[in-house]
């Protein structure tokens, strides 16, 4: 998420070699985040004994299923036949990377609730900066529409 928000908020970031490297590889980057959730899901059920179909499950980690459906999708549909067959579709879709930054602020900060660490909060800041700058930038493109 960090290298295209950033790319778009901050203009003169695309100079850096990092962020550059990282959208170079954001499709790999993007997968291994998506592998990166299934294992720690994966873990979690498997650690805690979890039951999935039990509503009150369902209900407690429903942070995570909606991140981990939203990351399968994406990852599912990150390659080139995706673009290809999806069109502009294929742009709108991976738009729920923006709300699965929402869902991801939420999932942190619910489950880390009493157990804060200072990475804990370093995490939460770095995912408020980044939801503000979705933010601001979703209302300066209705703004621009709204002038043309």
């Amino acid at each position: 998420l960090i290298p295209g928000i950033a790319r778009i908020s901050f203009k003169n970031i695309y100079k850096s070699k990092f962020v550059r490297l990282c959208l170079k590889y954001r499709r790999k980057t993007g997968l291994l985040a998506w592998l990166f959730g299934f294992l720690h899901g994966t873990y979690i059920v498997w650690d805690r004994s979890l039951n999935l179909f039990d509503p009150n499950t369902a209900i407690k980690y429903a942070q995570g299923i909606i991140l981990i459906s939203i990351f399968t999708v994406l990852a599912i549909t990150s390659n080139d036949w995706s673009v290809k067959k999806l069109k502009k579709n294929w742009k709108k879709l991976h738009k729920l990377t923006f709300v699965a930054l929402f869902f991801m602020f939420w999932h942190v900060y619910d489950k880390m609730s009493g157990a804060w660490s200072v990475f804990t909060g370093l995490i939460l800041l770095i995912l408020a900066l980044l939801t503000f700058y979705v933010v601001k930038g979703f209302f300066q493109e209705r703004v621009k529409k709204t002038i043309k």
